[in-house]
């Protein structure tokens, strides 16, 4: 069952019609959502959508005020949903909890199901995002990806999470996704993909994820982790006859802040205006 409700108090510099969506979701959960929709009497093609995820400091808020005057701006509609720490605990991972699907649902309530988007992500949204992206290439235009603490790299060779070869026994679910990321893989490296990261973000923090095995693989920090999957993706993408479109943009001054790399890297605009 899907829920509407209204927000009272819309963005203030946004023009278009703002409205929250509570969706209630198999099993009692739930997943609200802004939403910024477009003028459907513009005579002109409609921008691509733009999707904007959360890190686990779910501030949500953060997003919807650096996005919301720029995509009102280019007349592009604009999804920031929120995943409250109560329903959706570790939602940068698809497994047993799906929040792949909470998505797909919120396309579809939003008006999106035919359309690609623009999928940003930042630090845990960004993991969401590229493993969203991995399993529905189809529904992205262009991924971006910022300062995810950890990435699923396009190897075959690399047990899941970590990669996309058959998981342990013990983390095997009933949905496979590493199977079907496999069968994606081409289609997700013919992506176009915008990779950002802060130059300072090069603490090793508690929300870093940190063990020897990925330390060894993807690097000891953020910045050092960005370089390496872009790196990955690339070879990837030439093993299978692809052209890779993937650009890494090293924002200074910044560390592991999604407002400070708005602010003083200029994120936000850099997302919106095509990277």
């Amino acid at each position: 069952m899907v829920m509407f409700q209204h927000m009272e108090a819309p963005l203030a510099a946004v023009p278009q019609m703002a409205a929250q969506r509570l969706l209630a979701l198999g099993a009692g959960r739930r997943l609200t959502s802004r939403l910024l929709a477009t003028d459907d009497a513009s005579p002109t093609a409609e921008p691509v959508p733009l999707v904007a995820l959360h890190g686990i400091s779910r501030n949500a808020r953060a997003m919807w005020q650096a996005f919301g005057p720029l995509a009102a701006a280019e007349g592009r509609a604009l999804l920031v949903p929120r995943f409250a720490d109560g329903q959706w605990p570790r939602f940068q991972q698809i497994g047993r909890v799906r929040p792949d699907l909470a998505l797909l649902d919120l396309f579809k309530q939003a008006g999106l199901a035919d359309q690609r988007v623009d999928l940003f992500g930042f630090s845990g949204g960004a993991q969401l995002a590229h493993r969203f992206a991995m399993l529905y290439p189809h529904r992205v235009a262009t991924l971006h990806l910022a300062a995810p603490g950890w990435y699923t790299l396009p190897d075959v060779s690399l047990p899941w999470p970590q990669g996309l070869a058959v998981a342990p026994s013990r983390r095997r679910r009933a949905f496979d996704a590493a199977a079907l990321s496999r069968l994606q893989l081409r289609q997700y490296l013919s992506l176009r993909v915008r990779l950002w990261v802060g130059a300072e973000d090069t603490a090793r923090d508690a929300s870093l994820r940190q063990t020897a095995d990925l330390d060894a693989c993807q690097g000891k920090t953020r910045l050092e982790r960005a370089f390496r999957y872009a790196r990955a993706f690339e070879q990837a993408a030439r093993v299978l006859g692809l052209t890779p479109d993937i650009d890494l943009t090293v924002l200074p001054g910044c560390g592991h802040d999604f407002t400070e790399c708005d602010q003083i890297g200029g994120l936000a605009a850099r997302v919106v205006h095509g990277g």
